[in-house]
């Protein structure tokens, strides 16, 4: 036995290890996948922020908006050369292989440092709200966020270098009622200036207009829907193992306690057996004896003797029966009026002579008013019994019980109270489970099979009742009883 615990502590042990390393995986998972989703987020973000400024400058024309940049590409007219070392800068004159070069390729030199020259002035000094439009702008985002499965709240700016500040917000241009005033500041500014998703628009090499700035105010949240499924699954599958770990867990210990008690109540029965059963074979014995059989007095005593022992090996074996049935729920009652007081005075005039005999005293204080109830006559009268005969058992010297009833508009209430040894809170949460048995260290110090109080628990369960105890250790203890009136009528129809 103690090896067969040993190795279910090892079975449950192991069986948490698995668990909390399940649980961990998960974790973990769960985490590597908002990083996954967060990623792709921000990769579908600027995919989208590159496109919007890719259609926005190729139907706003990009260079070709500039004016004096497309009539000089397009001029035909000659330039003016005799002074060529001071147009060219520096560098244009260190690409120069040698300074002996051709009137065509001098001209040609010159032309692309005057174009340069010209875009570089036109093009840092364009106004960025003259190249774009706010619904072709509005648009855009719109339709590539969508596209992308971005389907949640945004803000969107357009930030000037020129300006050194924001131009374009949420489709509205940013008003600036004079030259020197600074932009006009909404609750979104500063939000969008610390958000990482931006890219640059109207640029030509290292020379760039301004950006296009996007912020999501319920990103985590837009992040967090798209792995609920997941997370929910995930928690699910969990719970579930988790749950039948503890229910495994559980049920392996309540069948290890049952095991127990069952031993208990298998070496309990046989010692209820083997008594009667030497007392019997002793008669048989005595009774064969030729001086006994000479006096028919001495006959009649062992005859006496087999035939108390014979009743009290059938009344064992039919609380044993009784469990079975109330087990199964194959028992029927014989419903009929019942008279709760009557059935009180016979039990407690049938436990009185054994009470008295120890020096001890049983009382009864009948106040219920009410006192009749629908159930069967010949159970309640055991459960009585059975509730007294405990008392008296479990009561070391000069047993005092104390039988009361009192009844209300609800039902009919009987306590049995005793001055034994009592209960811990550990015994009270087992003292209706069959098998059970509240002992102190010897199985045989109070006789019985454990089976009394659960056939009481089931008995009054049957009648719709209810059943609790009130104890402390050495302190005694009282069972209280509850029989509710409403349901005598359902019980006597059914």
């Amino acid at each position: 036995m103690v090896k067969t615990i040993k190795w279910i502590w090892w079975v449950v042990g192991l069986m948490a290890v698995a668990i909390a390393g399940i649980v961990w995986m998960q974790v973990k998972w769960i985490k590597e996948n908002i990083k996954v989703v967060e990623n792709q987020f921000d990769i579908e973000v600027f995919q989208s922020l590159i496109s919007v400024i890719n259609e926005v400058e190729n139907l706003e024309g990009g260079f070709d908006m500039i004016p004096e940049l497309k009539g000089l590409l397009t001029s035909d007219s000659s330039l003016q050369i005799e002074n060529w070392q001071s147009i060219l800068s520096e560098s244009d004159l260190s690409s120069i292989p040698n300074k002996n070069i051709t009137f065509k390729q001098l001209r040609a030199l010159i032309e692309a440092s005057v174009i340069e020259k010209t875009l570089k002035t036109n093009w840092t000094n364009q106004d960025l709200t003259s190249l774009i439009n706010l619904e072709n702008l509005d648009n855009s985002i719109q339709h590539n966020l969508r596209k992308r499965g971005i389907q949640t709240d945004f803000h969107y700016g357009v930030f000037s270098y020129k300006e050194n500040n924001f131009i374009i917000m949420d489709g509205n241009y940013i008003v600036f009622p004079d030259q020197n005033a600074e932009a006009t500041i909404t609750e979104h500014n500063f939000r969008l200036s610390d958000s990482k998703y931006s890219a640059e628009m109207f640029r030509d090499k290292d020379l760039a207009l301004g950006k296009l700035i996007i912020e999501f105010p319920t990103r985590n949240r837009f992040i967090f829907n798209r792995i609920i499924s997941s997370i929910i699954l995930s928690v699910l599958f969990i719970a579930i193992t988790l749950f039948s770990f503890l229910y495994t867990t559980v049920t392996i210990l309540r069948q290890k306690h049952l095991s127990e008690m069952k031993t208990d109540f298998i070496n309990n029965m046989t010692h209820e057996f083997k008594t009667p059963i030497a007392t019997i074979s002793l008669a048989v014995d005595s009774i064969q004896s030729p001086v006994i059989q000479k006096d028919p007095a001495k006959i009649n005593r062992f005859t006496n003797i087999i035939r108390d022992e014979n009743k009290r090996m059938l009344r064992q074996v039919e609380k044993v029966l009784q469990m079975a049935l109330l087990n199964n729920r194959n028992f029927n009652m014989s419903l009929s009026e019942v008279d709760v007081h009557h059935i009180l005075a016979q039990a407690k005039k049938h436990i009185e002579l054994q009470i008295m005999q120890r020096g001890g005293q049983a009382e009864l204080e009948l106040n219920a008013t009410d006192y009749h109830i629908i159930g069967d006559e010949n159970h309640l009268s055991n459960i009585m019994h059975n509730l007294l005969d405990n008392a008296n058992k479990y009561t070391a010297d000069k047993p005092l019980i104390k039988i009361s009833t009192w009844s209300d508009q609800y039902g009919l209430t009987v306590s049995i109270k005793d001055n034994g040894m009592g209960m811990t809170k550990e015994q009270q949460r087992h003292i209706f489970e069959k098998f059970y048995r509240a002992h102190t260290g010897n199985v045989h110090n109070v006789k019985g099979f454990g089976l009394g109080l659960s056939y009481v628990k089931a008995i009054v369960d049957a009648h719709k009742g209810e059943i609790s105890v009130n104890s402390m250790l050495d302190k005694g203890s009282e069972f209280i009883l509850f029989f509710p009136f409403e349901n005598n009528l359902s019980l006597k129809n059914n």
